[in-house]
């Protein structure tokens, strides 16, 4: 369905069965975002000292682009550096680092070419992953065609868990 001209900046709201093609491969990424989100709690569990994990760069679910730590101010240099911004990122020889290194994520552009959707880096899809639909956002001036199988809703049925197509 291509989209009708609306408002600039416009949410527009789509859901689409899980049976779908389209739904079967945001499926995909739901199990993919939870083994990320899985990962990141883990290594929080495992290891104390950290207060957070800042998410990777150009990923939407996953990955470290920081970590800050509990006492900030007690940093051991040898094995920490500077992240950019907040936090800071293990140095070889810590033994943390092999754990950060090939952490699971999803990628923005991965999410997004479940609808098609291949213009950049800086413009994200949202989701909305319910039991028997998934919901899909996009923006109104972003010129994307969406998959047949995807319907147009209002921000109300994109919102009910219990919504059908």
């Amino acid at each position: 369905m291509k989209n009708k001209m609306k408002n600039k900046n416009e949410t527009i709201y789509y859901k689409t069965s899980r049976e779908s093609e389209t739904g079967k491969k945001l499926s995909v990424i739901e199990g993919k975002r939870d083994e990320a989100i899985g990962a990141l709690k883990a290594l929080i569990k495992k290891y104390p000292f950290i207060k957070e994990i800042q998410q990777g760069y150009w990923v939407v679910w996953g990955g470290i682009s920081a970590i800050r730590l509990k006492d900030d101010y007690k940093v051991d240099k040898k094995l920490w550096k500077k992240a950019d911004g907040i936090g800071y990122l293990p140095r070889k020889g810590n033994p943390i680092l092999s754990e950060t290194e090939n952490l699971p994520c999803v990628h923005i552009s991965e999410l997004n070419l479940c609808i098609g959707f291949e213009e950049n880096m800086c413009k994200t899809i949202g989701t909305f992953f319910c039991n028997k639909t998934i919901g899909v956002t996009i923006g109104s001036d972003w010129g994307i065609i969406m998959p047949t199988d995807c319907r147009e809703v209002t921000y109300t049925q994109y919102n009910d868990e219990n919504f059908e197509i």
